[in-house]
């Protein structure tokens, strides 16, 4: 069998196109030498293994973010590419997932803090393997940004830095920075809840969030998808700086915080995943067996309108 974590979407959506996975789907068995490019079931343990870490901690892994139009600007184009971002997250999450048990069967107990970090680092770097080396075929990225950062920061600079990285280039209005602004600070009191630690002096945290927003054409009554990812790496005794100062409250202290930041924005062209939802749902379905409909209650992204509160899709 055609080792499935490899393929890219375009492939997967050729494979349906096939009438392989559709076959697949019908039946209860899944061997490694049918000779289809078919996916594989994720262990039940596994996905357990997710379900009880989610349940501990729900923001360990930063959820996808999706900011939309005003409720009054949502057009029939807008609201259908809202549905293939949906789905298109579900795929990369269940990619992601499928990858980090790959590499670690035995999964992670975020009750353990060296293994809470442990899941953070891997589930984030998987991650974006995926949506860098899978998409080529729905997102077209640009070149990135990426940038050092060395600077003796308060708690409240550190944060206001991160909010202007990962947030502060879309032109949002203070509405929205201000949601924004709540999403980065339950992240990173999460992370801090977890009292993380690391295997080697060396590690650093890293996250990635994802976000997925419209910009306007002007002229013409159209809006085009876009999603933009921010790979962060701190380091860890910087980290652990902003954990302490956080506990004791000393608001003024300052500290050295170092980190590196990589960002990378991309035009999506979401007709491959409309055309080709059955296909896309179907793997979906296969890889998450009877828990699909737990997991991706859980996984649903953090749904930003401009000017208004979070919801959900």
């Amino acid at each position: 069998m055609t080792n499935f974590e490899n393929l890219t979407i375009n492939q997967l959506i050729n494979s349906f196109n096939n009438s392989q996975l559709a076959k697949a789907f019908s039946s209860s068995v899944f061997t490694e030498n049918t000779g289809n490019k078919l996916p594989k079931p994720i262990y039940d343990l596994h996905l357990q293994n997710f379900l009880d870490n989610h349940s501990k901690a729900q923001e360990a892994t930063p959820k996808t973010i999706i900011v939309v139009p005003p409720t009054s600007n949502i057009t029939t184009d807008i609201y259908n590419n809202l549905l293939a971002i949906q789905l298109l997250n579900n795929v990369i999450f269940v990619e992601t997932l499928a990858e980090i048990y790959r590499n670690n069967p035995n999964g992670w107990d975020i009750g353990v803090p060296q293994e809470a970090s442990d899941y953070i680092i891997s589930f984030s770097n998987a991650k974006l393997r995926v949506i860098t080396n899978q998409l080529q075929d729905i997102i077209s990225f640009n070149q990135g940004i990426a940038s050092n950062i060395d600077q003796s920061l308060t708690s409240r600079e550190v944060h206001n830095l991160l909010l202007d990285k990962v947030f502060g280039s879309f032109g949002f209005p203070p509405s929205t920075m201000n949601q924004l602004d709540n999403i980065l600070t339950n992240i990173a009191n999460k992370f801090s809840s977890l009292n993380l630690q690391f295997k080697t002096e060396s590690d650093t945290l890293d996250f990635l969030v994802v976000i997925y927003y419209f910009e306007p054409i002007l002229g013409i009554d159209l809006a085009l998808p876009y999603m933009n990812f921010s790979y962060i790496r701190i380091n860890q005794k910087s980290w652990k700086e902003l954990v302490r100062i956080g506990k004791v409250g000393v608001s003024i202290e300052r500290l050295n915080f170092q980190m590196s930041y990589f960002s990378q924005k991309g035009l999506m062209n979401l007709q491959k995943i409309k055309t080709n939802s059955e296909g896309l749902n179907t793997t979906i379905s296969i890889r998450l067996g009877n828990k699909v409909k737990a997991i991706l209650e859980e996984i649903q992204p953090s749904i930003i309108e401009e000017g208004k509160s979070d919801k959900h899709l």
